[in-house]
């Protein structure tokens, strides 16, 4: 008996096979883990990124809420061929930019892209803030007392239009 518990004890310190077995299983068991923490880290991140996105997304979306331009005077001058149209920006959204603008009446339309807008001062300006006004001119010539449609088209993608008779 006592050779017998001799021989086990042996072998269980000196059997190696059951070691095998126990450290492959600790290895599998850390790289699953690691593995989660990158995957877990992973989509973090991404929740991170969409929140940012999804937040850009709102305050751009308020700012074109937000934006309003006013036709405070439209002038035509016969003898120069000079459409100024004066603008306020009586919105709640600073950086209102200045596309395009459309003079049409009836079935015809022009477009005009390369608008020069300035202050009253004649400075040049980019944009207006809020309760900015600017003032922008178009060469053409336009029919005396027939009534036109002006629309502007803004860079957050807004249309101001109003009507005025030449």
């Amino acid at each position: 008996m006592k050779d017998e518990l001799i021989r086990k004890i042996h072998r269980l310190i000196f059997d190696k096979r059951g070691v095998n077995v126990i450290i492959s299983s600790v290895m599998l068991c850390s790289a699953v883990i690691a593995m989660g923490f990158v995957v877990f880290a992973y989509t973090q991140h991404q929740a991170v990124e969409a929140n940012v996105r999804y937040a850009d997304n709102t305050n751009e979306n308020i700012a074109t809420i937000q934006e309003k331009l006013a036709f405070e005077y439209i002038h035509n001058n016969s003898s120069s061929n000079e459409l100024t149209v004066f603008l306020i920006n009586c919105g709640k959204s600073d950086d209102v930019v200045l596309v395009r603008a459309y003079l049409s009446k009836g079935s015809w339309a022009q477009s005009f892209e390369d608008m020069e807008l300035k202050f009253l001062n004649g400075t040049i300006t980019q944009s207006l803030d809020v309760l900015e006004e600017g003032v922008f001119q178009f060469s053409i010539d336009l029919e005396e007392d027939a009534s036109y449609s002006i629309r502007i088209l803004t860079a957050r993608g807004r249309n101001f239009v109003t009507t005025f008779v030449a």
